[in-house]
């Protein structure tokens, strides 16, 4: 009985994980905002103009793409909640005479602290890799212009929700009473 018992355990804890989310972000839809913008449920902003351009001369792949310009962008869930950056495509845009550029990056971890790292952009996409539990991603480097990114690929469903826990909590309430309830026939 106490077998099966660990194995409802074991079973519920696998059920109330979260259902992947994985959401890419290859914003199409164009519009350029000084300071901020918003695109399938994140927010981007920087002390200068973020945007969706669909004239993006670096964007190989034919879709429009995020540029941010002359130093910093923030990015963060529109609802504050954590999410997984998996990847993202980036570039050197247009208005510089720079060939190449490194950029920085903060990830504030969700649970707390902080990954800094850099990668080396250049002219035309590349992909980088993340693949961490976030709250918000920082970004500089490239004073001189603009940075081009696309296909930024994230896990937007990376935290159980409480109605989850209250349902495995029920499930095994039930599963202890029955077994409680056969033990006492017997």
């Amino acid at each position: 009985m106490r077998k099966l018992f660990a194995l409802a355990v074991v079973a519920s804890l696998a059920l109330a994980s979260p259902a992947a989310a994985q959401v890419t972000l290859d914003f199409n839809t164009g519009g350029n905002t000084c300071s901020s913008y918003t695109f399938g449920g994140f927010n981007f902003s920087g002390p200068f103009c973020v945007g969706s351009w669909s004239n993006n001369p670096v964007s190989s792949n034919g879709t429009a793409g995020l540029i941010y310009g002359y130093g910093s962008m923030t990015m963060t869930q529109s609802l504050g909640n954590p999410f997984k950056l998996n990847s993202l495509d980036a570039g050197i845009s247009w208005y510089s005479g720079q060939t190449s550029a490194q950029i920085n990056y903060t990830l504030d971890l969700f649970g707390g602290g902080q990954a800094t790292g850099s990668f080396t952009i250049g002219q035309g996409l590349s992909t980088y890799n993340f693949g961490q539990t976030i709250t918000q991603a920082t970004f500089t480097g490239l004073t001189d212009g603009y940075v081009a990114m696309d296909d930024v690929v994230v896990d937007s469903n990376v935290v159980p929700e409480p109605s989850s826990f209250i349902l495995v909590a029920a499930g095994l309430a039930a599963f202890g009473a029955m077994s409680r309830r056969g033990r006492n026939r017997a």
